[in-house]
Parts: C-alpha cells; structure tokens; sequence
C-alpha cells in the first residue's frame, strides 16, 4: 500500500507490536474520542484514502470468533437504529454503544458485534469520503458473566491475525 493510508485503534493495548509511526492513531475509547481525534487527522492529511479500524469487540453470536470484517455500522444510541451506514461489501454489522455491552439489545435488526468506536470512525470516513475498512477482534460475549474479566485478558490476543490481514489485504507489513 501507498504512503495514503492510516491504521486507528482505540487503546495500544490491543496492537501493542504495531509499529508507532504517522500511519497509526490512537483515539483512547468511546465514539466523542474516536470521532474528534480521526476528524482532526483527516482534516490535517488530506492525503489518507484509506482508513483500517482495528480493536476488541463483543459477539452477540456465539458461532463466530477471532477477527471479524465489519462492513454494516449502526449508531447505537439512536430509539430506531435507523442511523446507519453500509460499505456495499460482505462483512458482519457492528453496533457502536457508548457503553460496555452486557446484555444483548432488544432493538432489530440485531447486530453480530458491539464495540464504542466503529460507527463514528465509519461516519468519519464516510464525511470525508475515505475508503474504512473495520476489523474487530472478539474479545468476549455479550450475557456471559464473566464478561469484563474476558475482556481483559484477550484485548491483545487478536493482533497477529490482524497483522496477517495488513499484509495479505493491504500489502502493510
């Protein structure tokens, strides 16, 4: 890949051997964090084109695992998710909460994935018409009690077969 692209995480814990460089942001957690700090990179580097998200999420399917293409984003604090954004490719939907999810939404349609970040990354790229790409780690499962422990304990275990996409996918080694 060119010189145009960034890689976004919230926490460094999560891809703690991914080379701290320009291409990298870290926006610390939660959608205001994500979306400011994103916005204000793309504003000052009109050259990105390409925007990969990569950090922890919790499944609502207990049949997938490891790391996940999100291509649909629903803006989670909305009464009807009617606020949503779809890439047109193949891939999981992501539900983004400004909160750690622990109980499945009642809401429909029912999304694979929460996480707090990708939606307004998603929202971000789309304002600025830059290519997002999301993928998240399943770190836990929304409903199992111990939750916030398996969170913990796997936020990193995801990074090497995020690195393996960089470089099969993205030529980003």
């Amino acid at each position: 890949m060119n010189d145009d692209y960034l890689i976004v995480a919230a926490l460094g814990e999560e891809i703690p051997s991914i080379e701290k460089s320009r291409h990298l942001l870290l926006t610390g957690i939660g959608k205001v964090n994500a979306a400011v700090k994103l916005t204000r990179r793309l504003a000052q580097n009109p050259k990105i084109r390409t925007v990969i998200n990569y950090g922890s999420c919790g499944s609502l399917r207990t049949d997938i695992m490891g790391v996940i293409d999100c291509a649909r984003f629903i803006e989670g604090e909305r009464d009807d998710w009617t606020e949503t954004i779809d890439t047109g490719r193949e891939g999981a939907t992501l539900c983004t909460q400004d909160y750690f999810v622990t109980e499945a939404p009642k809401k429909e349609p029912k999304p694979d994935l929460v996480d707090m970040e990708g939606y307004s990354l998603a929202k971000a790229c789309k304002e600025f018409g830059v290519d997002f790409y999301c993928y998240k780690f399943i770190s836990d499962y929304v409903g199992d009690g111990n939750q916030l422990e398996t969170w913990q304990e796997s936020l990193h275990s995801g990074e090497d077969l995020f690195k393996q996409i960089l470089s099969s996918k993205f030529n980003i080694n």
